[in-house]
């Protein structure tokens, strides 16, 4: 997910204010990760974002809601301040900007690897053939926290997911390549069925269309 800006979408590349490290790998842990990423196959919710400057101080903050029908498609949808869509139906990713009309199609192989979105989206994160490596886990307060480095990105460099209760991420915090972090808070879970054309983008006309074989 990159640096967020006007023109940079993404709860995807970017980070947020990271917590301490706790070393303590224990199998009830690893069975909730595996029961988020295995068994929460559909579900949908709100989120905020905050893009942290390197002084700490809080540069940017957005909201809107995500949706995802594993494997592979999900609804990231900024909503305020401004609108912005990023969605996938498994095969190609979406990445809509209202204001500009113009959209970005890539395709989803070679964009979502080691970004934060196959932690919440894919359908195993964490088994040998993702792009992350689970590095340590451990309790602090009442979340259970995660940290992930990717095997290879170029964008982010760190991410640290706390889980609670439940075994769902309600904060997940990340660090990219330049040190800039910044923070979702992940919230308002719900669970009922997602029709799967809710994850597909019918492109607007008049939109502007840019095709990216590269990925992110």
């Amino acid at each position: 997910m990159v640096v967020l800006n006007r023109r940079c979408l993404l709860g995807f590349a970017v980070a947020g204010v990271l917590v301490p490290t706790v070393r303590a790998q224990t199998p009830a842990v690893e069975s909730m990760l595996r029961r988020f990423s295995r068994e929460v196959k559909c579900a949908e919710g709100s989120f905020e974002q905050k893009a942290f400057a390197r002084d700490g101080k809080i540069r940017e903050t957005f909201s809107g809601t995500f949706a995802f029908l594993r494997p592979g498609r999900f609804v990231w949808q900024y909503e305020k301040p401004y609108r912005q869509s990023i969605i996938s139906n498994g095969k190609t990713l979406w990445m809509y900007d209202e204001d500009l009309m113009q959209v970005t199609m890539r395709p989803l192989a070679q964009s979502i690897g080691s970004t934060p979105a196959a932690i919440l989206f894919g359908n195993d994160p964490f088994g040998p053939s993702s792009g992350w490596t689970l590095n340590s886990i451990g309790k602090k307060g009442e979340l259970v926290w995660v940290e992930c480095l990717p095997k290879t990105s170029e964008t982010i460099s760190r991410a640290v997911i706390g889980f609670d209760s439940q075994g769902l991420p309600s904060i997940m915090t990340l660090v990219d390549a330049f040190g800039l972090k910044t923070e979702l808070h992940l919230s308002g879970w719900k669970f009922e069925s997602i029709a799967d054309e809710r994850f597909e983008f019918r492109i607007p006309d008049g939109v502007d269309v840019l095709e990216d074989e590269s990925g992110l």
